[in-house]
């Protein structure tokens, strides 16, 4: 994964840490047993840059907060004990509304941080509610212009309300050409016409708003 900060700097994260390229020189960071304060883990999945500028770094081990004066990290681990704890330790997606809401996909669901008491709400599968999450696997977010976000996932697309905290699920049905082409989700993005194209391990779709309808493209 690759980001360019606002400041300009190139951020490259890798299995052995993140790289900070500054156009001339390499600056490697790393995760230190011996140093609470370093990355919690090498094996980066996402960087992201929130509105102040924060860094922030998904790893196979837990989520990470760059201090660029310091140059140190803040990291946020899952604790059984604690269910206001991150839900997973693999951090696959960072993605910030307009709000200001930072959300975090990991490997067992989706978590709203609380900047304020530094803590999250965690949304998740429940097989007893339809409701729910469609799979505790995120893979990607989006908030499109009316701010409803959309969540990919291992095992269908998810569409949250936040005004009304309702969820809705959208899976592949093959008797139904209208529906996704997979469940596999692995990125989404709207166009200037509010069009919501959702990228799958078996082809591309548009989905309409209007129509509720998915145009398959294999």
């Amino acid at each position: 994964t690759v980001l360019q900060g606002s400041k300009g700097f190139i951020w490259i994260g890798t299995e052995l840490g993140v790289n900070r390229y500054d156009g001339y020189d390499f600056i490697v960071y790393s995760s230190d047993v011996k140093n609470p304060k370093s990355l919690s883990n090498n094996w980066i999945y996402s960087i992201y840059e929130d509105h102040l500028g924060n860094i922030w770094i998904g790893t196979d081990g837990g989520l990470n907060r760059f201090n660029r004066e310091k140059e140190i990290f803040t990291r946020y681990l899952h604790d059984p004990e604690k269910p206001n704890s991150l839900s997973n330790n693999k951090v696959f997606t960072i993605f910030e509304d307009k709000s200001g809401s930072l959300w975090i996909g990991t490997d067992n669901g989706l978590n709203k941080f609380d900047r304020k008491n530094e803590s999250f709400k965690r949304y998740q599968f429940d097989p007893e509610n339809p409701q729910s999450l469609s799979d505790n696997h995120i893979r990607c977010i989006l908030e499109d212009a009316s701010g409803t976000l959309w969540i990919g996932t291992d095992n269908g697309l998810n569409r949250f309300k936040q005004k009304e905290g309702n969820w809705f699920r959208f899976q592949s049905d093959p008797k139904d050409t209208n529906s996704l082409s997979h469940n596999s989700i692995n990125s989404i993005c709207e166009d200037s016409l509010g069009m919501i194209w959702v990228g799958t391990d078996r082809g591309l779709n548009r989905f309409d708003p209007r129509t509720g309808k998915f145009m398959q493209y294999k």
